[in-house]
């Protein structure tokens, strides 16, 4: 991949995208969003709950502009990389899980664990723009800056009204495709390309308030338009292609990256980073492990309390995996060596 890629800045957005990815599975996909009658009896705990998914549901627009901004250039190891870094969580974790006995040995399931179902979406999505890539970078390259803003701003108001108003089309399925995928890279690398136009030269500060005040917009009408029965509008509210979401995760990685980060410790975190997403993302993960840990920790504990547990679960996890991700990359040393010999 690109030399930009290992930034220190860089590598915090995508650290920070994968921990928000198991923030919001840790609420939203865990308990479900607030219920009418759950904002009536408790507002309080309704309201943030309500916050907390909309500071994290940035993480999968995060993530994609993030790779734009990086400019990764996706050679055929590289590409070779991310197909066996998925199978090493997808069919890996599949057999471990037949192993230990916690379910028989399924020919479906493995044609699950390889994609050949309705599952995996971001792994289809991201294999789809990295086949792609040379072409969008080329197109990137070759084209001049008036030209990618038109085109980027036909795209997402294509996308905004067919798409997330009155969801008419199919192949952008609520930001859970390729499609989607692509328009936010090109958005990454506009705003790379583009660090003085004066929508993107702000301080540091400036973009975390708009981040700040764009959740709290979010969170706000969400939550009155459940207390009086609208559910539709926290539906489209949290959908990945609102163009709050991600003009949100524009401004988060504006912010992020005008910071003087020199931690050297991040790589690890951020080359481990969709390895997170992986792991926690698997079937044979989330619903038998993560969901009941999880609910056993809001049925115990409630307030502050609970959200530091949540929180440093989150952290433990992320950590846990990045270790365990060391076996990944050696292993894929050790394979790619092969392949090239």
């Amino acid at each position: 991949m690109n030399k930009s890629m290992i930034l220190p800045s860089t590598q915090l957005c995508l650290i920070l995208s994968m921990f928000f990815a198991l923030v919001i599975h840790a609420d939203f996909y865990t308990l479900q969003p607030p219920t009418y009658s759950e904002v009536i009896t408790n507002p309080s705990s309704s309201f943030v709950r309500f916050l907390i998914q909309s500071l994290a549901v940035v993480y999968i627009d995060l993530f994609v502009i993030t790779l734009g901004w990086a400019g990764i250039q996706m050679k055929l190891q590289d590409f070779g990389g991310f197909i066996y870094q998925c199978l090493f969580y997808t069919i890996g974790i599949y057999f471990v899980i037949v192993l230990l006995g916690y379910q028989p040995f399924s020919t479906s399931k493995i044609l699950e664990s390889i994609g050949l179902a309705k599952n995996m979406w971001c792994i289809k999505s991201l294999l789809f723009l990295f086949i792609l890539l040379p072409i969008l970078n080329q197109w990137c390259e070759s084209t001049n800056g008036k030209l990618q803003r038109n085109v980027l701003i036909g795209f997402f108001i294509f996308q905004t009204i067919y798409a997330w108003i009155n969801m008419a089309t199919t192949f952008f399925v609520d930001g859970y495709s390729g499609v989607s995928f692509i328009g936010l890279y090109l958005l990454g690398k506009y705003i790379k390309k583009h660090p003085k136009n004066k929508y993107f030269n702000l301080s540091s500060l400036s973009n975390f308030l708009i981040y700040t005040f764009i959740c709290l917009f979010i969170t706000i009408s969400s939550f009155i338009s459940q207390r009086i029965g609208i559910e539709y509008v926290p539906f489209r509210m949290y959908s990945y292609i609102n163009p709050l979401v991600i003009i949100a995760a524009v401004y988060l990685l504006l912010g992020i990256t005008k910071l003087n980060i020199r931690f050297k410790w991040l790589k690890p975190f951020a080359v481990s980073c969709f390895s997170v997403y992986l792991f926690t993302n698997n079937p044979n993960i989330m619903d038998p492990f993560f969901v009941p840990i999880t609910k056993n920790i809001y049925n115990n504990h409630s307030g502050v309390y609970c959200i530091l547990i949540i929180t440093a679960f989150c952290l433990a996890i992320y950590l846990l995996i990045t270790l365990i991700d060391q076996l990944r990359i050696l292993t894929w040393r050790h394979v790619n060596k092969m392949l090239i010999k």
